[in-house]
């Protein structure tokens, strides 16, 4: 079982960091004038993070970093298919060396650890 965004296969020991973290309801508390608890809630469509740590090469940070203009990009984790999207806000990806070296961009197979920061659409 490959793990892929958007064709680029991805670390098989890929983590989702955030998967147990996220609810599908959306909850608001208040009170009203007489004291009384008031509840809003609905069920969220979409939006759900994914941030996903894993180690790659200099080569897949680059292909990733391509793909940082696009929409929409279907994510295969572990045998599931999600359409996401970037998360732009939060810094997409983060890519560190593991080695300390000079000039790392001249290294392609240089390992990185690296953090992907998606949302699902």
């Amino acid at each position: 079982m490959t793990n892929s965004l958007a064709g680029i296969e991805l670390d098989d020991e890929i983590a989702w960091t955030d998967e147990l973290d996220w609810t599908p309801i959306e909850q608001s508390l208040s009170r009203g004038q007489t004291g009384h608890m008031i509840v809003q809630e609905g069920t969220k469509v979409g939006g759900r993070p994914l941030t996903l740590t894993m180690t790659g090469t200099r080569a897949t940070v680059d292909l990733l970093r391509a793909q940082l203009t696009t929409a929409q990009l279907p994510l295969v984790l572990y045998g599931t298919t999600y359409t996401v999207r970037w998360r732009h806000a939060d810094k997409p990806i983060e890519a560190t060396p593991l080695v300390d070296y000079v000039n790392p961009a001249a290294m392609p197979a240089l390992e990185h650890a690296i953090t992907l920061r998606l949302i699902e659409v």
